[in-house]
């Protein structure tokens, strides 16, 4: 654990984009990434670099694998796969177009958001618990860290970033974002 004053810069990433087809359920259906995320991934490690990330933990997904393996080569550090930071589990709905997934099933997701588990899937708010965990790890232990994960989990880790409280359905970074925060220690 690194104790002190300085600041523990968080990097979040969210993965480049797939090459699914629009309008797609993918959830944590291992897609591929789309062509050029080689050359997004080192760019965006050299853009990273004066944050001095002391380590990168990725979503099991290979695309967060991939590019956190890419962007760890540039950093010098080793990607560590953090299962807690898969995307939301959409169950049946995976690898269905949206418009052909049973309306009243989205009807009862929109209805309760939180609560609302996708069939042979999970909540949000089972999803939540489990980012919450990593969050709270990563601050307690204080080192700058930069995290390669989904939508989903980002939703998350974004609002408690900016002390704000957690919206399920706020709308997720666009594939290939990227947001610093510098927080104080604790």
């Amino acid at each position: 654990m690194t104790t002190g004053t300085r600041p523990q810069h968080i990097i979040m990433v969210r993965h480049p984009p797939v090459a699914v087809p629009d309008g797609v359920c993918y959830g944590r259906l291992d897609v591929p990434l789309r062509p050029g995320w080689e050359g997004w991934a080192r760019a965006l490690a050299g853009a990273v670099a004066d944050a001095r990330p002391e380590r990168l933990l990725c979503s099991p997904a290979q695309r967060c694998v991939l590019p956190a393996g890419v962007m760890g080569h540039v950093l010098g550090l080793d990607a560590t796969i953090e299962p807690r930071l898969a995307e939301l589990d959409f169950g049946t709905w995976e690898g269905q177009p949206w418009d052909h997934i049973d309306r009243a099933g989205l009807d009862r997701w929109a209805a309760a958001p939180e609560t609302f588990a996708m069939p042979s899937g999970e909540s949000a708010s089972d999803l939540q618990a489990r980012v919450r965990a990593v969050w709270d790890e990563l601050r307690m232990d204080g080192r700058s860290t930069m995290i390669v994960t989904h939508g989903g989990p980002l939703r998350y880790l974004l609002a408690w970033a900016e002390e704000r409280v957690p919206d399920p359905c706020a709308a997720p970074p666009v594939p290939g974002a990227m947001e610093r925060f510098s927080l104080p220690p604790r």
